[in-house]
């Protein structure tokens, strides 16, 4: 099975190209809010260096850069509809989760100066996501909460080995719906 990886949710571009638990090429492209005009050349990129036949995407759908949301799970319809392949979407806070266990909270920076943020328990979210000011997080930490994500560092993006991961162990869902940030609930 092959299957391609796509991350748009953080303003860049992340794809990859996996067969079973091995990525087999990766193309990151840091040029910011571009996704629109390089997703597909990127795609046929990887593909010029492969022999493989893509069965499978996977694909981040929020919270992150709304635009991008919205070009990568389009373009992993128009590649579903022209190849049939099969689409599953990971939530880019689990993502940035994967390597913690406990109670956390995960943090993505918005572009309203604020956090989207979703508590988890070990690798199950808890609640909704939800748009946090720096102070908000600065009183959870306060009061004993784990923070992670980038409220701790900006840098922290989701790898495609992650994503590969959370798919092979049943974590992604075939529900296309975009994730968003959701009222307060801490």
């Amino acid at each position: 099975m092959t299957t391609l990886i796509i991350d748009t949710c953080f303003g860049y571009l992340s794809i990859a190209l996996a067969a079973d638990d091995k990525i087999l090429q990766h193309v990151e492209v840091e040029s910011l809010n571009q996704q629109s005009k390089l997703l597909a050349s990127s795609v046929d990129e990887i593909m010029q260096k492969s022999n493989e036949n893509i069965s499978t995407v996977v694909i981040t759908k929020g919270p992150g850069s709304f635009t991008g949301i919205r070009i990568g799970l389009a373009f992993a319809l128009g590649l579903q509809a022209a190849i049939n392949c099969k689409i599953f979407t990971i939530s880019s806070l689990a993502t940035l989760n994967m390597n913690y266990i406990g109670e956390n909270i995960v943090t993505i920076k918005s572009g309203l100066g604020t956090y989207f943020s979703q508590k988890f328990h070990n690798h199950t979210e808890v609640g909704a996501i939800q748009a946090l000011t720096e102070q908000e997080i600065d009183n959870l930490s306060l009061n004993g909460n784990k923070i992670i994500g980038h409220y701790k560092d900006l840098t922290l993006k989701p790898s495609p080995e992650i994503m590969l991961k959370l798919f092979k162990a049943g974590a992604c869902t075939k529900d296309l719906t975009p994730l968003y940030a959701k009222d307060s609930y801490f």
